[in-house]
């Protein structure tokens, strides 16, 4: 119990002073150099006042796309930084998910995304292009214009006293804002009041804002870090973000977390208005949304931001269960207040099983390799050793007690096997405590006999498309048929080289024609 003890210390030890909005800043940079980028970044840490700073390094995206999606629907307008850069974890690359994306949701419920570097949205790892800025506001808008010289206005002496006029590189097209957008606050901008940088942008019927500081490149020297604190300080903390968060967040474990334990002591930061705190917490997810069941843990005090489970004297006495997920809401309480109570989000965690899990290939895969296939598996909850039946019978491997492969690790080569043919496997965990726990039988199917597509390659020879870099236009056929063969797989980089030392290395003409079965 003295364990106990300290965890509900560290608890109270961590809640903080209720604050408004929160703000994460994504500090890789792209057109300007990194080291610049940490100085500037830690200097919006060290001057903002009144609002939670958090900054994220390129080693931790995945700990931002947690905070986006954390900051996503609790009630208050958040602000995320960029740095010229758009982290993959937040907005899939090349535009791989134009709409629904993590950062179009946070967008779309009323928070705010600013970016000093770089075309806003088109850098990441593979550059998304001016269709990043396209799909996040569903209008087609620009940011070219290259040394556009733009004036501080007077808003921009308010708000941002050190900002001073410049050249912008990438200022944004306020002539093309259409549909719900439309422009908020001009920093600096032209005389037509067709370009600006810094402005910020709004989304009339969302309530997302966008905006650009400094989009400049190769001018490390440039305030960016003073005039973004400036701009939060005087503008953003006081006429968007200081209404106050009246909803319960951060919570500990984070939302979809694996927790290796049977126990668990729940942890989350008070909405800003909250007087006390309803729990709910159970197995069902319906019961737990709907406050319906036994989910209803009871009502705690204002400085109770903690909850236990799976202990004796607790919810959950006899343990949670290995395998299952469970599932928490915090609704904040002020009798006090009209509004009151605030129903909070539904987060969750889960319990590895003790069982061998996620196996590949997945269960009923289809086409697997044939000639070297290797078989793995997540290790179940505590398990140290695990034993693989294998075969092309399925009530061999179900019923089956001896024979096995007992061995540490979790994969398994079977060595090369039949094509087109059905295969089964199973694994048993033995843990810690030296008990068996079965596994399910799962399956996976070889790959055909004859698998592939048939390519017909041609050198390509009209002399009226020479040098066209592309495909055939309208009319143009394919000719000097040279080969035909079956390729396993269109999946092909042949660089400066060709299909085969039989063609033309700089014009070269592929078709493929076959079947795939879903």
């Amino acid at each position: 119990m003295k364990n106990l003890v300290f965890v509900f210390i560290v608890a109270f030890a961590f809640c903080t002073t209720a604050m408004a909005s929160e703000i994460a800043i994504s500090s890789q940079a792209n057109w300007w150099g990194q080291a610049a980028a940490d100085a500037e970044m830690q200097e919006i840490a060290d001057n903002v006042t009144g609002a939670d700073v958090q900054i994220f390094p390129q080693s931790e995206q995945d700990a931002l796309a947690a905070w986006v999606e954390d900051h996503t629907g609790d009630g208050t307008p958040d602000l995320l930084i960029l740095c010229g850069f758009f982290p993959g974890s937040i907005y899939p690359v090349g535009n791989r998910q134009p709409d629904g994306s993590i950062a179009e949701l946070f967008l779309d419920d009323g928070n705010c995304i600013i970016n000093t570097g770089d075309y806003m949205f088109y850098v990441s790892s593979t550059n998304n292009d001016v269709s990043g800025l396209h799909n996040m506001m569903d209008i087609t808008v620009d940011m070219w214009d290259d040394d556009t010289a733009v004036v501080v206005t007077a808003e921009g002496q308010e708000f941002t006293p050190t900002l001073v006029d410049f050249a912008s590189d990438r200022p944004f097209h306020l002539d093309q804002l259409t549909g719900d957008w439309e422009v908020e606050l001009i920093l600096a901008g032209n005389a037509a009041e067709t370009r600006a940088d810094p402005v910020i942008v709004i989304n009339t019927v969302t309530g997302g804002r966008l905006g650009i500081f400094y989009q400049t490149s190769g001018q490390d020297g440039d305030p960016r870090g003073e005039v973004i604190s400036e701009w939060i300080n005087n503008w953003f903390l006081v006429f968007v973000g200081g209404g106050g968060n009246p909803y319960a967040r951060k919570a500990s474990p984070t939302d979809g977390a694996q927790v290796d334990a049977t126990w668990i002591s729940l942890g989350w930061t008070a909405g800003d208005f909250a007087a006390s705190h309803d729990v709910y917490f159970g197995d069902n997810f319906d019961d737990v949304n709907d406050g319906t069941g036994d989910a209803f843990q009871g009502n705690q005090g204002l400085n109770s931001v903690y909850f236990v489970a799976g202990f004796q004297g607790y919810a959950f006495p006899d343990g949670l269960v290995n395998g299952d997920t469970y599932y928490w809401r915090i609704d904040e309480v002020n009798d006090a207040n009209a509004a009151s109570p605030w129903k909070g989000k539904v987060w969750s965690f889960w319990i590895p099983s003790k069982n061998a899990y996620d196996p590949v290939p997945g269960d009923g895969g289809k086409f697997i390799d044939a000639e070297n296939p290797v078989l793995t598996w997540t290790p179940g909850f505590g398990s140290v050793l695990h034993t693989v039946y294998f075969g092309d019978d399925y009530d061999t491997v179900a019923t089956a007690t001896e024979g096995g492969q007992q061995q540490s690790l979790t994969t398994f080569s079977p060595g090369p096997l039949e094509l087109e043919k059905t295969y089964f496997w199973r694994v048993d965990e033995f843990d810690e405590l030296q008990d068996t726990h079965t596994g399910k039988v799962w399956s996976f199917t070889t790959a055909k006999i004859g698998g592939g597509i048939r390519g017909d390659y041609y050198h390509w020879n009209d002399p009226t498309f020479v040098g066209g870099g592309g495909n055939p236009g309208p009319g143009q056929a394919f000719t000097s048929f040279v080969l035909t063969r079956e390729d396993p797989q269109i999946d092909f980089g042949w660089g400066d080289g060709s299909p085969d030392p039989s063609m033309n290395v700089d014009l070269f003409s592929a078709r493929w024609t076959g079947e795939v079965e879903a």
